[in-house]
């Protein structure tokens, strides 16, 4: 406290200080604060042209309410919450755009297996169900909703355009099959809208894996009949998809298995900004690319297998097998990191819009810190003193000009 005050008093009379003496202890101490930020904005150097004083002061006032709404002393870029969203629009602005993020992604594999049209039907549906019914901190809440949602505009879709009476049973199916599958995107890949889980580091635990192949097992069983059901065109069961139903059955519990069992946790003692989004971004990527070199080969079997069964030729099935290996590999990858990636980018975008945030928060925080405002700890920053955060954290507008005003102010 003494460094502040020595720092904020280097240019400034004896006789401005008596001016500027308040009537309480913390009238006082908002003025020294009030002197020091003005201070720091004069050091020769340290005002580059992206970072106004305005926009800085209104940006570490946020940063500081936010702080203390969270009780936080240390603050990480990677730490941002869906939380510190401030209004229910934002909020629906976020889920949103995340939702859409989607679409390209999705749009492009469905495309592929059912052509233009079929990619630009299923790139919309997903992101509808995932920003619908993805709200909750329990995957299966979330898979049921999204799957749900999924299977509903799926639904309402096949009947207005007639295709729901052609083909009931084949349809009815089909809706079970897709809705399934939106409800693996929705409950395991990307999780809840609510909270970005980082994947710093990734384990492998055994247990966890068997937990996991049960339910995987029982969902790929379910998934290998009704597509048996959708290519034979009727309800019967052909014995090549009988076969299909029992390798769909076990790849769908080594994928779930194989979910599971890499387990995802915060690391200690990051020592650059953002490095648990970076951390997140790689993990993510080696899950993708190992999920897809093991289970790609597996669906592209199936696939020979039902395409060669169905009369519609080996390079048909096996372009199929691998775009839905494709599909789960995308899905590890969401789970193990790369939902997390998205949440973070898509909630800086919406604080940026907002005015809240600059474009480029580590480059900000970095100049705040060259200001001795902030100070870097490890892979963090916090402010210099506790009352200096007090003191960004109760500046509004009205109290920012207030407060230039009387600084400016001619003795």
């Amino acid at each position: 406290m003494l460094s502040i005050m020595s720092l904020a008093c280097q240019e400034v009379s004896g006789n401005e200080l008596a001016r500027q003496k308040g009537d309480s202890l913390e009238e006082r101490r908002r003025q020294i604060f009030g002197l020091y930020v003005e201070q720091m904005f004069q050091r020769k150097g340290t005002t580059p042209l992206g970072f106004p004083k305005e926009k800085v002061i209104g940006w570490l006032s946020w940063l500081a309410r936010k702080m203390r709404e969270h009780s936080q002393s240390v603050f990480l870029v990677e730490g941002l919450q869906p939380s510190w969203l401030g209004t229910r629009a934002q909020r629906a602005a976020y889920g949103t755009v995340l939702a859409l993020s989607l679409a390209p992604i999705f749009g492009l594999i469905f495309g592929l297996i059912g052509g233009p049209i079929g990619g630009l039907f299923f790139g919309l549906i997903v992101p509808v169900g995932v920003g619908l019914g993805c709200w909750s901190k329990s995957p299966l809440q979330n898979g049921v909703a999204s799957g749900s949602i999924a299977g509903l505009i799926f639904g309402l879709i096949l009947g207005l355009s007639g295709e729901l009476r052609s083909g009931l049973s084949d349809k009815l199916i089909g809706g079970l099959l897709f809705t399934l599958t939106f409800g693996v995107i929705g409950g395991l890949g990307i999780g809840s809208l609510n909270h970005v889980t980082l994947v710093e580091t990734i384990d492998w635990k055994w247990n966890q894996f068997w937990k996991g192949t049960i339910p995987g097992s029982v969902f790929g069983l379910i998934l290998g009949l009704s597509g048996g059901l959708i290519s034979s065109g009727a309800l019967r069961i052909e014995l090549s998809w009988l076969i299909n139903s029992l390798i769909f059955g076990l790849t769908g519990g080594l994928v779930s298995g194989l979910i599971g069992g890499v387990t995802g946790r915060a690391k200690a003692g990051k020592v650059s900004p953002n490095q648990g989004i970076k951390l997140s971004r790689k993990n993510s990527l080696a899950v993708f690319v190992v999920t897809w070199l093991i289970f790609g080969p597996i669906f592209g079997l199936i696939g020979v297998i039902g395409g060669l069964g169905s009369g519609r030729g080996l390079i048909f099935g096996l372009i199929v097998g691998l775009l839905f290996g494709l599909i789960f590999a995308l899905i590890g990858g969401l789970n193990r990191g790369g939902s997390a990636v998205m949440k973070h980018y898509v909630l800086r975008l919406i604080l940026w819009l907002r005015g809240s945030t600059p474009f480029n928060s580590v480059e900000f925080l970095d100049h705040c810190a060259k200001l001795i405002l902030l100070k870097k700890v490890g892979g963090g920053y916090i402010f210099i003193h506790r009352m200096l955060l007090d003191y960004f954290a109760e500046l509004t507008p009205e109290k920012r000009s207030d407060e230039t005003a009387k600084i400016t102010q001619p003795a």
